[in-house]
C-alpha cells in the first residue's frame, strides 16, 4: 500500500505498478454487495416519500 501511495505521489499515476487488485477483487474487499443492498432501500423509495414495498 505504502508503495502504491508513494507512486501516486511521485508521478500521479499507478499506471506501471505491479501488484493492484483487480477491480473484481477491490469490490470484495470493499463489500460491495452490502452497498448495493443500502442502495436498493434507498431506491424503493419514491420522490414523494412513499416507499414502494
Amino acid at each position: 500500500m505504502t508503495d502504491c501511495l508513494r507512486q501516486l505521489k511521485e508521478t500521479g499515476s499507478t499506471a506501471n505498478l505491479e501488484n493492484l487488485v483487480s477491480f473484481q477483487e477491490f469490490e470484495q474487499l470493499i463489500d460491495v454487495p452490502k452497498y448495493r443492498q443500502i442502495e436498493q432501500q434507498f431506491y424503493n423509495k419514491t420522490s414523494n416519500g412513499i416507499d414502494n414495498k
